[in-house]
């Protein structure tokens, strides 16, 4: 990380090391499972909080279309 905000580019050996820790990640992530019934409960609470997202854009337009 240091090196990519420095604009330095990495030496072989950091190179493999990061594809090895990439490549690690990635595997790890694919083998991820997530219980069905909390996914629904997420997604029931991300409708949630887009219906007041909705519900607020409504009345900010109702507001600034009286003044």
């Amino acid at each position: 990380i240091q090196n990519k905000l420095r604009n330095d580019s990495l030496s072989p050996a950091q190179e493999r090391r990061y594809k090895k820790l990439k490549d690690e990640i990635i595997s790890e992530v694919k083998s991820l499972r997530l219980n069905q019934a909390r996914i629904d409960a997420l997604v029931e609470q991300l409708y949630d909080i887009n219906k007041r997202l909705v519900g607020y854009e409504g009345r900010l337009m109702r507001l600034a279309e009286s003044h």
